[in-house]
């Protein structure tokens, strides 16, 4: 494994913090904001008449509860479930925070958002909604109490009632019950969310700025309920300071690959800077094209899949840049010259000439292969010594691995086929797949004794590997 790749590897599993100082919900009153959370109750279905799931949602300043059960998290189950809460709660929020996921974000969803006027919108981090994630413990909990109680797991109808005494129990957060606050009270719960005021101290190391500008950044996965402790810790995907914020601690704003904003602000602790800004995996080639890979890069999702240049990846796999210019000057000239070369070849059944460039990523690979299999061949006499010659057959052991070369393209096309392959094969026709690499081989000169100058010993050669 080369240095950067393990150094990778190392910024990917380093251990990420999980507590920390956080800002607090910033809540404007009564409806202002509401978070949604979608639970999963799959196991206990067969005794739930179907149900899988139940939808919660919260309001942050009252801590009202709602929660209704879902047979699926399609768009339509999960809008329905969004407007029975609607119509419980008997008035919209202004912003419902939710996960990324594709229940709360379809057309179904989205046209229900803009009917009431809600502005719906995610953080890249589940723990930004902190509110409804507390309050998915809270009603677990008293679920499995009651599993315990009653000796099975039929959740369905115990939700209405565990709701209920929710709401009407007192809060520890806000110090009423949920369903007794009004408008009156909002200044009260409202300071109460705020806590006491920070000493000048606490102000002054919490608004300390760590990164700025224009670093380069992975975000903290928050790992799922059974996703092994070994996983990596940290995105594979890169992002990019675009402001720090003057908050107490201070947030940052980032964007992504396609300079597109990331909703939501991050926490220093929830940042690592990377030092392999640059350096991108490939995790699957998915086409190839000549000289180039329709790829899928390892950490980021498929908008991000782009064709490359093969010449693009180091020995481990890594993209970056490691020809120098003058390599990559020489590598287009050889290039260019293979191009020209089999340009000049004509398919005589046809009377049409060879597309050069078409072919050149092929052709290129035939003559490095043929160089690179005589070298491999020589190594092996060189250890292993001379074979007898064939008796009754006047060639050397170098002629005859030529010669078999030559015997592997041996063939014929009908007109009708040559005409379609010469139109559109990447590959030359048979006959110049042992024409055009053997008159660039030097070896292959050297074992025939072909005159300098010759068809198949030309001053001129085309070497690109």
């Amino acid at each position: 494994m080369s240095t950067e790749k393990r150094g990778i590897v190392e910024e990917l599993h380093k251990p990420a913090r999980r507590n920390y100082p956080r800002r607090k919900v910033r809540i404007l009153g009564l409806f202002d904001l509401w978070q949604a959370d979608l639970v999963e109750m799959q196991p206990y279905a067969s005794v739930n008449k179907g149900y899988r799931y139940h939808l919660t949602v919260i309001d942050a300043c009252s801590r009202k509860a709602w929660a209704e059960p879902l047979k699926s998290k399609t768009a339509a189950d999960v809008t329905y479930a969004l407007q029975r809460v609607l119509k419980a709660a008997g008035k919209s929020p202004k912003h419902l925070q939710v996960d990324m996921g594709s229940e709360f974000y379809n057309s179904k969803c989205q046209a229900l958002m803009k009917r009431h006027q809600i502005n719906i919108y995610s953080s890249y981090s589940t723990t930004k909604a902190s509110i409804v994630e507390r309050f998915n413990r809270t009603l677990k909990t008293k679920m499995w109490k009651e599993f315990s109680a009653q000796g099975s797991y039929k959740w369905v109808d115990l939700l209405p009632k565990l709701i209920r005494e929710y709401n009407e129990s007192v809060h520890r957060t806000i110090g009423m019950k949920p369903i007794d606050v009004t408008e009156k009270d909002v200044p009260m719960i409202l300071q109460k969310l705020r806590g006491p005021p920070l000493s000048k101290i606490e102000k002054r190391r919490l608004a300390r700025r760590k990164l700025n500008v224009g670093d380069h950044v992975r975000i903290s996965r928050l790992k799922a309920m059974f996703e092994k402790g070994y996983t990596p810790n940290w995105s594979r995907e890169i992002f990019k300071i675009v402001s720090v914020n003057p908050t107490v601690p201070i947030t940052y704003d980032l964007k992504d690959a396609h300079d597109t904003i990331i909703k939501g602000k991050f926490y220093r602790e929830e940042l690592q800077p990377t030092n392999y800004k640059d350096t991108f995996l490939v995790e699957k080639i998915l086409r190839r094209k000549k000289n180039q890979a329709f790829v899928k890069w390892l950490g980021l999702d498929a908008s991000h899949n782009s064709w490359i240049d093969r010449r693009q990846f180091d020995k481990d796999g890594n993209m970056q840049e490691w020809w120098n210019n003058a390599t990559i000057r020489a590598f287009r000239e050889q290039t260019q010259c293979i191009i020209d070369q089999y340009s000049r070849y004509k398919l005589d059944e046809v009377d049409l000439f060879l597309n050069g460039r078409m072919t050149q990523g092929e052709n290129i690979a035939d003559n490095g292969g043929l160089k690179q299999s005589f070298r491999a061949y020589r190594k092996w006499v060189k250890t292993h010594g001379e074979e007898k010659l064939l008796p009754g057959l006047n060639m050397t052991h170098d002629q005859l691995f030529f010669l078999n070369y030559a015997q592997i393209w041996c063939g014929t096309n009908r007109p009708e086929d040559a005409l379609t392959k010469i139109r559109s094969s990447v590959h030359s026709p048979g006959r110049l797949r042992v024409l055009g690499p053997l008159s660039n081989s030097v070896d292959f000169a050297r074992a025939y004794n072909c005159p300098p100058g010759s068809p198949m010993n030309p001053t001129s050669k085309c070497s690109v590997w």
